[in-house]
């Protein structure tokens, strides 16, 4: 996992590529292809591979941090298994970290993809950004900045509203009320 994260996506879609086009002949080294998820499966581990191995890592850690909590020695204590204490109690309360991570990750998704897509010569919006940085066409470039920054947004926001789905304690619009927070 450490591994994993500390590579990125270009790396990984360029030693992709020599190990399995170049080398072992098993996969095409570029294009889309008529139908075929061959063409699909590189550029989708070169993008996915930086973003599961943080996510691994974070995961990791967050559940070994709630094992060790009261309530999880309580779930234990009341006779449940540990399957049903992991994925009712632990998993759940250690999810929130990861979500915030996995939200903050969506913007490097963007900017891998621009990279990944001229790499293996995918005709996609991250390859006519880079096209346009080429061109310094402007326009463009400016649209794209303003889609890749409302997309962030909107997973973010995404991203905050299922914190509500996740930890049933955070609620919508409550704002200060019952908090003890509202001096007036």
């Amino acid at each position: 996992a450490l591994l994993c994260a500390s590579l990125p996506s270009f790396a990984v879609a360029l030693i992709l590529i020599y190990a399995f086009a170049v080398i072992l002949r098993l996969l095409p080294v570029a294009g889309y292809g008529d139908g075929d998820l061959r063409h699909l499966i590189l550029p989708a581990i070169s993008l996915s591979v930086f973003t599961m191995g943080t996510l691994v890592r974070l995961t990791h850690a967050s559940v070994l941090e709630v094992m060790g909590q009261d309530y999880i020695r309580t779930a234990y204590a009341k006779g449940l298994n540990k399957l049903a204490v992991v994925l009712k109690h632990a998993l759940r309360n250690a999810l929130l970290p990861v979500v915030t991570v996995a939200g903050t990750q969506f913007g490097q998704l963007l900017g891998g993809a621009a990279i990944v897509e001229t790499i293996f010569a995918w005709p996609g919006v991250g390859k006519l950004v880079v096209e346009s940085i080429y061109a310094r066409d402007y326009p463009i470039i400016q649209g794209f900045v303003l889609l890749a920054g409302l997309t962030f947004v909107l997973v973010n926001l995404g991203t905050d509203l299922l914190y509500a789905v996740i930890d049933p304690r955070i609620r919508l619009g409550a704002g200060a009320q019952g908090r003890g927070d509202d001096h007036a």
